[in-house]
């Protein structure tokens, strides 16, 4: 957000300054020389922040493209290359956009990080998509599930370690992932 706010403050100034750099020029050719250095600095700054906003738009436009697909600048470097992943975080457009910037559309204008301003993922665990590749599905090595969490919904977690949905996620991964809450420590 901050990169649009940025491009909003940059329109505004673009807009506040016209008319006093205007006004500086105007002063100069009636024959006021003793402006004549302020307005050509004015000048320059003012047409400095139309590459400016340029820039920024781009930027803007790269990241919200980001968000919609729900990848990260890796993701959408390694896709330009040709590789080919078989897992896609994207769920959608609206998911994906509440997913970053919270469920409440109307707060995702206020750097608010609670209640329902808040980001729907916690940045760690992440709904995914299997993709089909060459006939085959993609394998779910590694990564945690949440359809795991859904079977014991009504659990206590707490009390019965055993039902853990992380502990079986990596039961069933236990040849190639190592729960970290479980590691001893060196």
């Amino acid at each position: 957000m901050l990169i649009t706010y940025a491009f909003v403050c940059t329109i505004f100034a673009i807009l506040f300054c016209a008319y006093p750099v205007a006004l500086l020029v105007i002063d100069v050719v009636k024959g006021n020389k003793s402006h004549l250095a302020w307005a050509i600095i004015a000048c320059i700054g003012y047409f400095l922040m139309f590459p400016f906003v340029y820039i920024i738009f781009q930027f803007i436009k790269y990241h919200y493209d980001l968000i919609e697909k729900n990848m990260t600048t890796l993701e959408q470097l390694d896709e330009k290359r040709g590789n080919q992943s078989n897992v896609s975080y994207d769920m959608g457009s609206d998911f994906n956009w509440k997913f970053v910037l919270g469920a409440n559309r109307f707060l995702w204008w206020l750097p608010i990080d609670w209640g329902s301003g808040a980001p729907m993922g916690d940045g760690v665990v992440i709904s995914k998509k299997e993709l089909e590749s060459e006939g085959k599905k993609a394998e779910n090595e590694g990564e945690f599930n949440y359809e795991e969490l859904e079977e014991g919904a009504n659990k206590d977690w707490n009390n019965e370690d055993v039902n853990d949905p992380l502990n079986k996620h990596f039961e069933k991964n236990a040849n190639t992932v190592q729960n970290p809450l479980r590691q001893q420590l060196h």
